[in-house]
């Protein structure tokens, strides 16, 4: 079950560069800054040079294509004092964040943000190869290894979630934290987050109790986990995910991406 990623970590000198997160976002002059109508403009993230990271032929265990740039946007709140939050049970909030898949090498500029938009410390990344696994809630998980009427308790008890074990799987997936990543078994900070993504696509809006999310979660999985990290901070150290399908990564289509973002503290998660 485990699947290889790519972790992302800070590039020293000689390091080659395939990912940065925060600063300006350099994007081609007939491409707009991304914006959530009626609450204002998006801030920039993270960009993964998707040629860079073809040529240092690490495995990020999904298929991605080997040209062209990852430019990823999220509405923070700052913009207007947390007016707008991106949520999976608000559907109108999905404008709240966007990937563009910015296809070829063509000329591209960095582009000053909007007053109020908060424009974060520039980190340089690379990548290594881990290997992650299914959080302990995950069906592919439970599905293999639980019982029929097993409770909560039992699942916990079970030999694969005991800490030795789990242990061992940390640490296949990296050293410490911020953990910045492409492909690969997401790190939660709440439930899988296959189910935000699916939550979100049938969009739901508040409503848990539709027996289609767990068959529609099967379709999704993790493209980018972008970490807190330094200025950035999702919530209570949280995370921000995006996600794709398996079959428009197979068809190198990456126009219809999904988000959500997970804290510790938070009570709900959110998705776009």
């Amino acid at each position: 079950m485990l699947r290889p990623a790519i972790q992302l970590t800070t590039a020293h000198p000689g390091d080659p560069i395939v990912a940065r997160i925060g600063g300006r976002p350099r994007l081609p002059t007939d491409v707009e800054w991304p914006e959530w109508d009626g609450h204002g403009p998006l801030s920039f993230i993270a960009e993964v040079d998707l040629g860079a990271l073809a040529q240092l032929g690490l495995d990020a265990g999904i298929p991605l294509p080997k040209q062209g740039y990852l430019s990823c946007f999220y509405f923070d709140g700052t913009y207007d004092e947390n007016a707008g939050i991106v949520s999976v049970q608000d559907t109108d909030s999905m404008a709240g964040a966007r990937m563009l898949h910015l296809e070829g090498d063509g000329v591209r500029r960095a582009r000053r943000a909007a007053d109020r938009v908060p424009v974060f410390e520039e980190r340089l990344l690379t990548g290594q190869q881990i290997m992650t696994a299914p959080s302990y809630e995950h069906r592919t998980l439970v599905e293999a290894f639980g019982t029929p009427g097993q409770d909560y308790d039992e699942w916990l008890a079970h030999p694969i979630n005991a800490e030795p074990f789990t242990k061992a799987l940390a640490e296949m997936r990296g050293d410490g934290e911020p953990l910045h990543q492409i492909g690969g078994w997401a790190a939660p900070e709440q439930e899988p987050v296959e189910l935000d993504a699916a939550h979100a696509a049938l969009e739901l809006g508040s409503s848990w109790d539709d027996a289609r999310v767990e068959r529609e979660a099967e379709r999704w999985t993790l493209l980018l986990q972008v970490d807190s990290d330094g200025d950035m901070c999702w919530g209570d150290v949280g995370k921000l995910y995006w996600l794709a399908r398996h079959d428009d990564l197979a068809a190198d289509k990456l126009t219809d991406t999904a988000f959500t973002w997970q804290s510790g503290a938070q009570p709900g998660s959110t998705a776009q």
